[in-house]
């Protein structure tokens, strides 16, 4: 059964999800008057609730990382100018760039192909020419034209049974 505020949500009349809680938005339900979240779980959270509930903890999230891009940004400095890296050095590095990758976003990587025969491994060439063939290559004489014949195994063929 759903109650009547979970179907008025999920059907949009009630619009205005800001006055609830985090709790209240995770589970679906509203505080009683003593402030608890009783009774059995709802059999449906509409989708508004979830999206509202996501909204603020992405909201929250980057403002916390946020409070640590510059520290990151002096981690990543410090760590560069030393002469000899200590252990867990790397651990900091990697974290302070993926707060700096998610902030600011990574920078663009290039890929670069190469058309020069000299790169590609002889044993590639030859997989390349086995296995395609293109429309100039086929000729019609090369095509047969037949019937496929499901032929039943003979007695002697037949797989003997392991005792």
């Amino acid at each position: 059964m759903v109650t009547r505020t979970t179907r008025a949500i999920a059907d949009g009349e009630i619009a205005d999800l800001s006055d609830g809680d985090d709790d209240e938005l995770m589970y679906g339900r509203r505080r009683d008057r003593n402030g608890q979240l009783r009774g059995k779980p709802p059999k449906l959270i509409p989708m508004r609730l979830l999206q509202e509930y996501n909204r603020r903890a992405g909201r929250r999230t980057m403002l916390l990382l946020m409070r640590h891009l510059e520290p990151a940004a002096r981690t990543i400095i410090e760590i560069a100018e030393k002469k000899k890296a200590k252990p867990g050095d790397i651990v900091r590095l990697k974290a302070a760039i993926n707060i700096l990758d998610r902030l600011i976003g990574a920078p663009p990587q290039s890929l670069t192909i190469a058309s020069d025969d000299e790169l590609i491994q002889p044993w590639m060439k030859l997989m390349a020419r086995s296995n395609v063939s293109t429309a100039d290559e086929l000729k019609d004489e090369d095509i047969e034209e037949g019937e496929v014949v499901e032929e039943r195994p003979s007695k002697r063929h037949k797989a003997k049974r392991l005792r």
